[in-house]
Order: structure tokens, then sequence, then C-alpha cells
């Protein structure tokens, strides 16, 4: 299946379908409990095993696509980029609070950051930088897999440490799996948690403002019911492939439940390191 199957309004309906369902498995108090008052709002994982859940979705999120509907590879943070700089659904300039979201979001992630790291398995310590997208990916995946499907993430840990002119063997790049995950996940991304799902959340909502007048321009009332519940959508004309309008539905579904998360503000305290 390739994108010359969809129009560019369609293919934007598929992409925002297919972030919207990552976004609300990641947000979602089914994983973590908000807590505290803004701007001082934290959020808690209930269980170890819900962060990891929570950070291999979140990598789910930046990691390519294949080619089926975008006819080329692209994450799900570069397809909402290129959404907000080139939106099919702007009413209004409704576009605009995606825009600075996303951008926020993605200038976080490729900022590169220094870290002190003690690697006992090895007995080195160390000052390494890296993007923090990279120590993401790291982790993410050590969660998902055992070390022996970790050939590749052995091989990301050596290049950064070689970034950083720390040679190590491929052997020894196995040896520090576990000092490298203690260090980045358990500390490290434990402590950005709450910074990281406000700005996801506020991409989340971001998509909501975005969609909101096109829904409110779509959505119609079945007046043959007493009771209210029945309801339908107008589809837009350029809307004609069956999967895209299925995608079109459930996205104007999402925007009449609204977020499944508030709008909150994490605190500075855990904005300031790494």
């Amino acid at each position: 299946m390739s994108e010359n199957l969809f129009n560019e309004r369609e293919r934007e309906i598929i992409y925002l379908k297919a972030s919207i369902d990552l976004l609300d498995s990641m947000l979602t108090s089914k994983l973590f409990e908000l807590r505290g008052n803004d701007p001082d709002s934290q959020i808690y994982f209930h269980e170890e095993l819900h962060q990891k859940y929570f950070f291999i979705l979140l990598i789910d999120f930046l990691s390519k696509s294949n080619k089926m509907f975008t006819g080329k590879e692209f994450t799900c943070l570069e397809l909402i980029k290129n959404i907000s700089e080139s939106p099919n659904f702007n009413i209004d300039d409704s576009i605009s609070e995606l825009n600075i979201t996303i951008q926020t979001f993605d200038s976080w992630l490729d900022k590169e950051v220094m870290v002190n790291v003690r690697l006992p398995n090895i007995d080195k310590e160390c000052d390494i930088k890296l993007k923090r997208k990279e120590f993401i990916e790291v982790c993410a995946n050590i969660s998902k897999h055992n070390f022996m499907r970790l050939t590749g993430v052995s091989g990301k840990i050596r290049e950064i440490l070689e970034r950083n002119n720390i040679k190590i063997t491929f052997k020894e790049s196995f040896l520090i799996l576990d000092d490298f995950y203690e260090r980045f996940h358990n500390d490290i991304l434990n402590y950005h948690s709450s910074n990281i799902v406000e700005m996801i959340n506020n991409v989340r909502w971001g998509i909501h403002e975005y969609l909101l007048p096109e829904f409110n321009k779509s959505y119609r009332k079945d007046t043959s019911d007493p009771r209210g519940l029945h309801y339908n959508y107008s589809y837009p004309k350029d809307i004609k492939d069956e999967f895209a309008k299925n995608c079109y539905w459930s996205l104007m579904n999402f925007i009449r439940r609204k977020p499944l998360i508030k709008k909150f503000k994490s605190t500075k305290l855990l904005k300031l390191r790494y």
C-alpha cells in the first residue's frame, strides 16, 4: 500500500488517527497518577512496570514507521510536525497551539546534555554528552528486550561513548547495559517523567484544539433521537476512501470526548537538570 492511494487530506487524517491512538495509550490514569497543583504538579507511575511501558510506547512514537501509508519512513513526531507546518484543516489559526507544543517537545528531545555516569561493571566513571532522545531510545529497548536481542543497543552505547573519547569493547558494552539502565532509566527518566508527560499532553491538546473547529463544522445531532444520544459526522468532500473515512470518524470521536488527561504544569524543580 502506498501514500498514492490517499490524497493529501486523507493522509493527514490517517496520520493523526495513528498518532492519537499512541498518545492516548501513554496518557492515561491507568499508568500514572497526577498529583499536586499547578505550577507544581507531578506525575507518579503506579508501578515500575508502568514506567517501563510508558517509555516503550514513547519510543514507538519516536521510531520510524514503515512506508505503507507514508511512502517514506517517518516517526509520529515528524508526521505531526509536518502537519503543524502545513495543515489541511486549519480554521482561524487553530493550528497555533499544536505548532508551539510540537516544536517545544522536538527541541527538548534533540538537546544534548552532559551526564556523569558510573559504570562499576567496567570500573569507570565518566561525563558523557548525548541527546535526550538517545538515552530514551536505549532505555526503552533495554526495557523491551533481553540482552541477547540488544546487540544494536550495545552498539549504540559504544557509539555514544566513543563520541566522548571513551573506548570500550563489544563485551564491555554488554557488561554496562545494567549500569546505563540504572543511571538513565531509574534515575534520569524518572526525574524527567513529569515534564515529558506534560509536553506530550500539550501535543495531544494541541491536536484537539487544531481539529475542534473541524469537529464543530462536521458534528450533527440526530434530531429523531429524543435522548440526544445519536449523532453523525459530515465528511469533507475530499475524504472519499473508506479507510480514511473510518479514521476521520474516530478522530471526530476523539475530539468529542476530549483528551484523557487535563492540561497541567509540572514543577520547575524537575526541569533544571540533564
